[in-house]
């Protein structure tokens, strides 16, 4: 599934609630395909041991917000099927979608985002600020995305620190049924809300303050001008607050920020209800109280009268996830995103047009011809090498052979030398006189040893003679 697909899945984590909404866009609309909502046992995010937290899904029933006292009985087949079979609520939710025919788009959980207020004008800055409010060991394993935002008029970087719980339910889901998914985005609760406030609904003549109370994300959001001025955190500690108490909260929130009342108030989330609606607008009587509508969303003909402003103003936020995944070529979104960057690189998707296999098939052929080149060059090489050796060792031969005929050269020298030597000391002299008094010398001085002949023949002296050493026959010869 690409980026660009029609089909779009909001996933919003609130508490001990997961909402799920799929939308469809065609033609410019967005289609309402269905809506969906599971309990948990525990909040994802606050329950005493984590991992209890990821492996269990554990519901018995739930109640519609919307004033219907049915409850939805989830374990009413459970003679029916074994253990085996049995599928938790947050499994079966998922699999009554098709999750791999779109994109998905979660919520970031609002306590673990870290909003720097001064500019950081470069990657740089903004690594040197996460250093200082990250752990040493969340900065190393670079479990951190930051995305810029525009508050008003003024730019802000955003960190996500930790890790997204609900995105790590649904690899898990994605990994127990070996699914292929495809994620999106991971927003802001606040950027989400507001851009879709601004984009559908926003009315820029008039000062709005837009409510969203849910199960622990509650907040207030002022509007002047047709800009996002001022967020407001509700201090609401009760898991179902009467309508005073959300009042009284929301009057102290106005007068620590220095703001003035709205003169229109808009309600969504999941306490939002007509009760509520009709006090506000007897304490601000100014102003006008409203529920967050929903025109812009096309609805089954079958749902027109379940689906009213006040049954989706609880999917709100998810509604809005969804919107934004579908309008990613739409600038009027801000362009945030806290994915992980493992899974934005994990699943992008090489396309190839027409032009593409051009471009291929030339890198192909260069590719062969630079490998054929190579191999006629390597072995060129190999055999050039091989020739080298030989040549190597036939002037070594040629050298050992040059060192024997030198050392003859000077043997024959200095044999030369010698005769040379010998003519002169013999020139006008009988030489055999002289062979003679020399042959007399050796033999005087070797009292064992006796000459017994000497003849001449052919200017050659030939001698006979015994010795009772054989040493003495060397020196004598």
């Amino acid at each position: 599934m690409s980026k660009h697909s029609k089909l779009a899945f909001g996933l919003f984590e609130d508490g001990h609630t997961i909402r799920l909404v799929q939308l469809l866009r065609d033609k410019g609309q967005f289609l309402l395909q269905g809506i969906d909502r599971v309990e948990l046992d525990q909040a994802l995010y606050h329950a005493q041991e984590m991992p209890a937290a990821l492996q269990e899904y554990e519901k018995t029933s739930w109640e519609d917000s919307s004033g219907s006292s049915d409850k939805l009985k989830l374990d009413e087949l459970e003679e029916e099927f074994t253990s085996e079979l049995k599928l938790s609520p947050w499994d079966a939710m998922l699999a009554s979608v098709d999750l791999k025919g779109g994109i998905i788009a979660l919520n970031c959980n609002d306590e673990f985002l870290i909003k720097a207020t001064e500019p950081l004008a470069n990657n740089h800055a903004i690594k040197r600020y996460a250093k200082n409010y990250l752990t040493p060991d969340e900065y190393k394993l670079g479990d951190w995305q930051s995305s810029a935002v525009k508050f008003g008029s003024i730019s802000q970087i955003w960190l996500h620190r930790g890790t997204n719980l609900l995105l790590e339910m649904i690899q898990d889901y994605r990994k127990k049924n070996r699914l292929q998914l495809f994620f999106q985005l991971a927003d802001s609760n606040d950027l989400a809300l507001t851009d879709y406030f601004r984009i559908n609904h926003l009315n820029s003549e008039q000062r709005t303050m837009l409510i969203h109370l849910g199960q622990e994300y509650r907040k207030a959001f002022i509007f002047e001008n047709g800009i996002w001025k001022n967020t407001l955190t509700l201090q609401i500690t009760q898991r179902e607050p009467d309508p005073d108490v959300i009042y009284s909260k929301l009057s102290l929130a106005l007068d620590n920020a220095n703001e003035r009342d709205p003169e229109r108030i808009v309600l969504c989330g999941e306490l939002a209800n007509s009760e509520l609606a009709i006090y506000l607008h007897g304490q601000y009587a100014s102003s006008t109280v409203e529920m967050l509508s929903f025109s812009e969303l096309s609805i089954p003909t079958d749902k027109v009268g379940l689906y009213d402003s006040y049954y989706l103003a609880q999917y709100a936020i998810p509604i809005a996830l969804a919107c934004k995944a579908l309008s990613q070529d739409d600038s009027r979104w801000t362009p945030s995103n806290f994915l992980p960057t493992r899974i934005m690189e994990g699943q992008k998707v090489f396309k190839i047009a027409w032009h593409g296999f051009i471009v291929l098939f030339m890198i192909f052929v260069v590719t062969f011809w630079a490998t054929v080149s190579i191999l006629k060059t390597n072995q060129l090489y190999r055999e050039e090498k091989a020739k080298q050796r030989e040549l190597n060792f036939t002037l070594q031969q040629r050298r050992k052979e040059a060192a024997e005929i030198q050392k003859i050269r000077e043997d024959l020298e200095n044999q030369e030398k010698n005769i040379e030597v010998l003519k002169t000391v013999l020139e006008n002299k009988n030489p055999w006189s002289e062979v003679l008094n020399i042959l007399n010398r050796n033999l005087a001085g070797k009292a064992t040893s006796w000459l017994q002949s000497l003849k001449l023949e052919n200017d050659r002296l030939t001698f006979n003679g015994l010795t009772t050493r054989r040493a003495n026959v060397i020196g004598i010869s």
